[in-house]
């Protein structure tokens, strides 16, 4: 069986970049994010990123993580993961007037919206060079290094898609990939160091996803598990428990200052609270799916190649009427614009009789209860309707295990094909072309991840297992837990082009073994 103590025979060391490698680096990943901002629009900030914008609005003018607009009582939450926020508001200390009032508005949509998004701009460059430094670690290769820059810039870094709002897949991003850079230099030297650092920026991912609760645990007990049977063979299970704990202590220790601030002001000790349920509530309907809708999901959820490889059989083929109010595929109407206007409008009331789609009912029915909860005086309505909901469908999970299980493949299809088909992309901007690229570059890049990380775990590739970790987990987790929109797992993407360029370099330097001549 071939080992990474095998491989740590050919690279005893990890490979040092030069001075003057180091600096074009640098060049690089600024130049590349100078020509990211080329995609950041003044355009309004839309949908869950102006949560975002809001409460990094309070931290600036009034130094209080809390909801509520510029004219509003301020109520101070735990309604969103707070280091986005945070990073946002010390990004405006620094470039704009400190003793001059703004609007809302001209942040929202106005005058200083492309400003305040230019923010993602220190994203892009510490996402570029973890880029970096993670492909030079695994190849010791220049030429690997520009290939994963431009990989990872034009599919994730300098897409508009990902840098031009104020959602935290791109912090996200970033963060996973130093964590990842740390995982994999703690196989050589100053190992304590590096456990120490990937733990820091494991707790970090944790103040904004607050998915990595979950997924920390599992990546760092499993990766502390392969790095013990690497380096301590003889006494692997004592080092796996010390390996382990300290990863953990060390993520803990960042996340614990915000748990005791949510637990002494807010009496709950969650990174965020007021919305897991509620997408727990909607996964519990999607698993109630029938043939019909399962087919239809498939199809809708998946990308144009698939849609016109199955457009001629039972798995592309259905009525447009069925799309209507009462009709067999109504519950997945979310593109006729007079449908969802009275979806939205029965969300707004409260009232989720008149609400039929998977998207909209369990927003009706979380509105309900707070308006319940509101009219019976209930100090904390909208994070207690969540736990209701919570409730109700970790209740539905366990009566329905296969339904569930059934649903979780739909929901991984869904959110696997993470790179939109619409991407700007320099060598193409043809309306089949590009779709198509984006299709095969997406399955390309997905296989070579989950490839990576199966290697890692049957062939005990402790450098596999450090890029492929935490993407795979998050992604696992994504699929068994929520609707899983393809949002929910683009921060998976600049590890997937990493893990294309490493299965490459192992492709390739196998074929040069078996192409030398016999001793």
């Amino acid at each position: 069986m071939t080992t990474d103590t095998t491989m740590n025979a050919l690279h005893p060391a990890p490979p040092k970049m030069p001075l003057l490698g180091w600096l074009l680096t640098l060049v690089l990943c600024a130049v590349l994010s100078f020509f990211a901002a080329d995609h950041i629009k003044g355009d309004s900030i839309k949908g869950d990123a102006t949560q975002n914008l809001v409460i990094s609005y309070n931290l600036y003018h009034h130094g209080d993580f809390s909801r509520g607009g510029q004219n509003t009582h301020h109520v101070p939450t735990s309604f969103r993961e707070p280091l986005p926020p945070f990073v946002t508001a010390a990004y405006l200390k620094l470039f704009f007037h400190p003793d001059q009032p703004y609007d809302f508005e001209s942040w929202h949509n106005g005058a200083h919206t492309r400003l305040i998004k230019l923010g993602n701009l220190f994203w892009v460059f510490g996402g570029l060079l973890a880029t970096a430094l993670i492909i030079f670690s695994l190849t010791a290769s220049p030429v690997a290094v520009l290939l994963g820059l431009g990989l990872n810039f034009t599919w994730f870094f300098g897409s508009p898609f990902v840098i031009n709002s104020l959602y935290t897949e791109l912090p996200a991003a970033t963060l996973m990939l130093w964590a990842s850079f740390f995982l994999l230099r703690s196989r050589h030297s100053n190992t304590r160091w590096s456990l120490t650092l990937a733990g820091v920026f494991l707790g970090l991912l944790c103040l904004t996803k607050a998915v990595f609760i979950y997924v920390a645990p599992v990546a760092a007990v499993l990766f502390a598990l392969m790095l013990a049977r690497e380096q301590h063979p003889g006494g692997w299970l004592r080092a796996w428990g010390r390996s382990s704990a300290w990863l953990m202590l060390c993520a803990a220790l960042v996340v614990a200052p915000w748990i005791l601030r949510n637990q002494l002001r807010l009496g709950t000790a969650e990174v965020s609270s007021g919305r897991s349920g509620y997408v727990s509530f909607k996964r519990a309907m999607m698993n109630q799916m029938s043939a019909e809708e399962l087919r239809y999901a498939y199809f809708n959820f998946g990308p144009p190649l698939y849609k016109s490889l199955v457009s001629e059989t039972d798995w592309g083929r259905f009525r447009p009427e069925d799309l209507q109010r009462g009709g067999a595929l109504n519950r997945l109407n979310y593109f006729d614009p007079a449908y969802i206007r009275e979806e939205k409008t029965a969300v707004a009331l409260g009232q989720p009789e008149r609400a039929t789609t998977f998207y909209y009912k369990p927003a009706a029915i979380y509105r309900q209860l707070v308006n319940m909860l509101v009219a019976g005086g209930h100090p904390k309505p909208h994070e207690t309707a969540d736990r209701i909901m919570q409730r109700e469908a970790l209740k539905q999970f366990a009566s329905h295990p296969l339904q569930h299980l059934r649903m979780t493949l739909l929901v991984f299809w869904r959110g696997f094909w993470a790179l939109m088909a619409n991407t700007p992309l320099p060598f193409s901007q043809d309306q089949v072309i590009g779709p198509l690229a984006t299709t095969l570059s997406n399955l390309a890049a997905g296989a070579a991840l989950f490839g990576v990380f199966l290697s890692a775990l049957l062939r005990r590739r402790t450098a596999s297992l450090a890029i492929s970790v935490l993407p795979v987990c998050m992604m696992g987790l994504y699929a068994l837990l929520s609707h899983n929109l393809p949002r929910f797992t683009e921060p998976a993407v600049p590890l997937m082009f990493i893990s294309v360029l490493w299965v490459t370099q192992h492709a390739l330097a196998g074929k040069r073994r078996a192409t030398l001549p016999a001793p």
